[in-house]
């Protein structure tokens, strides 16, 4: 499971059809255990909380992902 910002993508990542729409429910403790190990190693400098799940299940924890609806769009522009 990952979460890649489109300026981060590899030309495959950008392939993918999948969005994530920015939703998070987190255990207070859990979240904040983890933050400290986030990085800004990527192209626009900034700590992404979208890392947050990859982490938590690197350090054996569980977390659950949820298909709200299925709908295909076409962004304009």
């Amino acid at each position: 499971m990952n979460i890649v910002e489109a300026k981060d993508c590899t030309p495959e990542q950008l392939g993918i059809k999948e969005l994530n729409v920015g939703v998070y429910i987190f255990d207070s403790q859990l979240l904040f255990n983890h933050l400290s190990s986030l990085s800004n190693e990527n192209a626009q400098k900034e700590y992404y909380l979208t890392d947050v799940p990859k982490i938590m299940l690197e350090n054996g924890e569980k977390i659950y992902t949820y298909i709200l609806f299925m709908i295909q769009m076409k962004l304009m522009g």
